[in-house]
């Protein structure tokens, strides 16, 4: 397993409300593990907010407001296009 997919796969703690997440894809977003956990953090707010588990959906919303923070784009090409229903 990729070392992203690790920290993925690590990032939630055992009692996170998880819903099946999709690792092979989030370890192909090239951003480094701090940013990751702060995407994890925000997934799980987003989640909370909605009172269901944390769906791949909260995941790429909190990534793509990383990504404004440190202004890099969430592309296609990184993400692939399940990018293109992701909110801003």
């Amino acid at each position: 397993m990729k070392t992203a997919a690790m920290i993925w796969q690590k990032v939630f703690p055992p009692q996170a409300p998880l819903a099946p997440l999709d690792l092979e894809a989030l370890s192909r977003m090239e951003i480094p593990g701090g940013n990751i956990r702060n995407i994890a953090l925000n997934a799980a707010f987003l989640a909370a907010g909605e009172r269901t588990d944390i769906r791949m959906e909260h995941v790429l919303h909190a990534a793509r407001r990383e990504y404004v923070k440190i202004d890099k784009l969430l592309t296609e090409a990184e993400f692939g296009p399940q990018v293109r229903s992701v909110k801003a």
